[in-house]
């Protein structure tokens, strides 16, 4: 794997931290060079460079990478030299003949932006400093170029690198997102609108009171049933009429017939009030859009022996 160390010198002038830290990369790049690890080298000599900008420890990265079989990486180092470091002369004849070589070898590209942006090419960054204008080159072969600009913008370029080929691409920053307004703000100091996550119980308020309704009415018939089941014909009635006919007597069958029906609106009320209870704990009682309920008011279920109710509190 190609390790790539920052191609960009650090902005500003390098206190004496970046520079005690270059010092220290450069030496580790000399005993690498040295023991015949060029990618090692050239790795240190870049972060060097990065730390304290100077023509020695660029020379030397260009030529690690020439060792190292990298040659488009150091032609793209060699004319980083030639824009920065004309004046060594050392470091310009050495990038000056690594671009000799590697321009018919190589795919050149250019790009220009506007603002300044950054550069990566198949997920590997080759400008941590972003700039308006930045040259490199790329092996034969396909790649993926990505220009980057701040606020999470980007625009991508797929590229059939030929060699001795070159291309120069200007790329226009696609506009700032917009954050909706709801005119209201909403208390994260820009005012922008954020959706409210999904309700975390399944049920709504109507849900439960049609429950709450259907319990009502089947207990409402309960009670009916269970009073005609008593009174109707009524046990004294079915003594008298039943004399000596057993379970066939049309009174006891119709006393019979009440008794499994209330039964029956027995277990129908009980299930639907057992229901009803448990949609209490399912259900969403406030939006998904209220930041905060107007007043404290509950629903608090009560059970009691043979009955289940609720109770509004403020």
């Amino acid at each position: 794997m190609v390790v790539f160390a920052p191609l960009s010198a650090r902005a500003g002038s390098p206190n004496a931290e970046h520079i005690k830290s270059a010092a220290a990369e450069y030496d580790a790049g000399r005993r690498a060079f040295t023991d015949g690890k060029f990618e090692e080298a050239a790795v240190h000599f870049e972060n060097a460079y990065h730390d304290a900008p100077n023509a020695q420890p660029l020379k030397y990265a260009i030529r690690a990478r020439r060792e190292a079989h990298q040659l488009a990486r150091a032609a793209t180092l060699s004319l980083l030299a030639l824009d920065r470091h004309g004046d060594d002369e050392g470091t310009v004849q050495a990038a000056k003949e690594t671009v000799a070589e590697a321009t018919p070898k190589l795919f050149k590209l250019t790009v220009v932006c506007e603002p300044e942006c950054s550069v990566s090419a198949d997920s590997r960054a080759l400008s941590l400093e972003d700039a308006k204008r930045f040259a490199f080159f790329l092996q034969p072969g396909p790649h993926n170029v990505v220009v980057s600009w701040p606020g999470d913008r980007s625009r991508p370029l797929d590229i059939k690198a030929k060699e001795g080929q070159s291309l120069e691409q200007t790329f226009e920053a696609p506009p700032m997102p917009v954050i909706t307004n709801n005119g209201n703000g909403n208390g994260n100091g820009n005012g922008g609108v954020i959706e409210a996550p999904p309700a975390s119980k399944p049920f709504g308020p109507a849900v439960f009171f049609t429950m709450l309704g259907l319990t009502a009415v089947s207990g409402g018939i309960l009670i009916w049933s269970g009073i005609d089941t008593i009174n109707n014909p009524g046990t004294q009635a079915v003594k008298d009429g039943c004399v000596g006919q057993g379970t066939d007597c049309p009174l006891w069958q119709q006393g019979k017939n009440a008794e499994t029906r209330t039964n029956i609106l027995i277990g129908v009320t009980g299930g639907l009030g057992l229901f009803t209870f448990v949609t209490v704990f399912l259900t969403q009682w406030s939006s998904s859009h209220a930041h905060a309920a107007p007043a404290a008011f509950r629903v608090v279920p009560t059970v009691g022996l043979g009955s289940i109710g609720l109770v509004g509190r403020f």
